[in-house]
């Protein structure tokens, strides 16, 4: 697919765009959802640092864990000066069951991501 632009606090680049609930992106990139972008938008990018799920984040794409295969996570409540934390990925559709039961998690949307794009929320 063509790239989107994306702007956030912290730079301007123009990136392939993607869906986090699938794993379409090039080898070494992984798909993020960037909530601190001025359009709100997912694509692919290095993870630029290992910051696992409850982890704080500070960046979109600091979120990424090795745990259970290499997989990104988002940067839940990420705003300019405002610190987020890192959650998995997860498809609505699939309400708890779509996310790992490690603990009792449900999934809930991600304010501005496309249709059925959530987060695992801890019960």
């Amino acid at each position: 697919p063509a790239e989107i632009c994306v702007s956030n606090p912290i730079k301007l680049a123009c990136r392939r765009p993607c869906d986090v609930r699938n794993l379409d992106c090039q080898a070494g990139t992984y798909c993020f959802f960037d909530s601190s972008a001025a359009v709100p938008a997912a694509y692919c990018a290095v993870p630029t640092e290992s910051r696992d799920e409850d982890s704080a984040c500070t960046t979109p794409t600091a979120c990424f864990s090795m745990l259970r295969g290499a997989h990104s996570l988002h940067c839940l409540g990420l705003a300019l000066g405002q610190t987020g934390i890192c959650r998995a990925y997860c498809d609505t559709a699939a309400g708890t069951a779509g996310c790992f039961q490690d603990r009792p998690r449900t999934c809930l949307p991600i304010p501005a991501a496309s249709t059925g794009t959530g987060y695992c929320n801890p019960l």
